[in-house]
């Protein structure tokens, strides 16, 4: 067998991907970043510049880089691809050059070495985290970092404390809180109303919660007991809160009326706030929020629009389990031809997903892709068909150019470079995948010739 050399030119992008991966992610970008487009480009992805270890590791020591290459990544690469960092692990004595060389709008975690402990809690007057547990935050305001004037905090999950933290101390220097939690939470009055109480200096105040099981809707009253009252020096309080109550044959109930008039001592009245009761799964919810709005999604949404002053009519179209039928189905039909618009709502309700997923797509991840991962053989061959009928239909046309793609290499494509696309065909399966990442890339709508549908 004759010898043969093979470049890197020569390698297919999904071969390249795989030896790189293989190396040290600064020794990939100091290495190939602008050698040519193709290398260039792949280096550029967010494999190699999410995460970077600005230093060399040994058993048990931490060194900088040497000079040229240190040199190198301050002057050229780091401001190349300074948008994409997310988090950095520095040597003490880098930290300064790294951190001046460029900005990072998008760095959220930073790891320090070889730097003296006291140090590190005397030096950072800002810090934003995120962590897992309330319990965590409480570690981070236990007074080690008692020069610290701005925080924000986003935690996964608020719960009760498995791990009990008695730490009542004050927090005087704190002038900026953001407190951000997607998930629901019951411990509004046992955690975070304490919490607030020792930060007696705040000017600014940021919180956005979910609540549910407390005694009565979170509005303007109890803010103003639990929280303005106790923050005498607050200055901006920014607030996106939702509480949630199970419906038991409660006496009385708060109305939109009852909301909004807890706000009546607002300045300026910058407060939209409504009130819902859903009977069908005899839940109540009251939605507050400061304008203008924060937050990157609305919940339960009905027919609320006069709660924000907007002339919009609200149409209300069921569909659940109780009612799987054709009909139903064609009633949501004519609701999106008559009004032109539509929101659409998960469904959680496998019954409806069986009935009604070949007619209105990909309405549950999960349970469309259960179906297409059953038979790996149809899948495969399915796949092939596909592949020849487009090979066969590109060459009777010079002015298409036609590709093959694995799914992950796709799918990194979409977000680095997505104009390289015209038209994309799949099976079902990686259909799947490529439409969730064109989730995140455009809003979830899809637009007919005289209507619209946004989820």
């Amino acid at each position: 067998m004759e010898g043969s050399l093979i470049q890197l030119n020569d390698l297919p992008d999904e071969i390249l991907l795989i030896i790189l991966k293989k190396l040290d992610n600064i020794e990939v970008l100091y290495s190939f970043i602008g050698v040519n487009k193709q290398l260039d480009q792949l280096v550029h992805g967010s494999i190699f510049t999410k995460c970077l270890t600005m230093g060399r590791r040994s058993t048990d020591s931490y060194y900088r880089l040497n000079g040229s290459v240190f040199e190198r990544f301050c002057s050229q690469i780091l401001p190349k691809i300074h948008h994409k960092v997310e988090w950095l692990n520095l040597e003490s004595s880098t930290m300064k050059d790294i951190l001046l060389c460029t900005s990072y709008p998008n760095l959220y975690g930073l790891g320090l070495y070889n730097i003296n402990k006291e140090y590190a809690f005397h030096i950072f007057t800002e810090m934003h985290v995120r962590v897992e547990c309330f319990v965590d935050s409480l570690y981070l305001l236990d007074g080690r970092f008692d020069q610290l004037q701005r925080l924000s905090v986003n935690i996964h999950k608020i719960a009760s404390r498995q791990i009990i933290i008695d730490n009542k101390k004050q927090i005087p220097n704190l002038k900026l809180f953001s407190l951000h939690c997607r998930w629901a939470t019951d411990k509004y009055s046992e955690l975070i109303v304490p919490l607030l109480h020792r930060m007696f200096n705040l000017v600014e105040l940021d919180l956005r919660l979910v609540m549910f099981d407390e005694k009565r809707f979170i509005d303007g009253y109890d803010l103003k007991y639990n929280i303005i009252n106790h923050l005498l020096r607050l200055n901006k309080f920014v607030f996106n809160i939702s509480s949630h109550l199970p419906l038991n044959d409660q006496i009385s109930l708060s109305s939109n009326e009852d909301c909004q008039l807890s706000f009546k001592d607002v300045q300026d009245n910058k407060v939209i706030s409504y009130v819902d009761y859903f009977s069908d799964c005899k839940r109540g919810q009251c939605h507050i929020y400061s304008y203008p709005y924060q937050g990157k999604r609305y919940q339960s949404i009905t027919n609320n629009f006069s709660c924000v002053r907007a002339p919009v009519d609200f149409e209300d179209i069921p569909l659940s389990s109780n009612v799987a039928n054709y009909e139903m189905f064609e009633r949501g039909v004519m609701a999106v031809k008559r009004n032109g618009i539509a929101l659409k709502g998960w469904f959680f309700e496998n019954s409806i997903i069986e009935i009604y997923s070949t007619q209105l797509g990909n309405i549950a991840s999960q349970n469309t892709t259960y179906f297409f991962y059953s038979k790996f053989d149809d899948l495969f061959c399915l796949q092939q068909k596909l592949i020849d009928g487009c090979r066969e239909i590109a060459a009777e046309y010079s002015d298409i150019k036609f590709d093959i793609m694995i799914i992950n290499n796709t799918c990194m494509q979409l977000v680095n470079r997505p104009t390289q696309f015209d038209v994309t065909v799949t099976t079902n399966l990686c259909g799947n995948m490529v439409s969730n990442v064109c989730t995140v890339l455009v809003t979830g709508s899809k637009y007919g010739e005289h209507d619209a549908i946004f989820q």
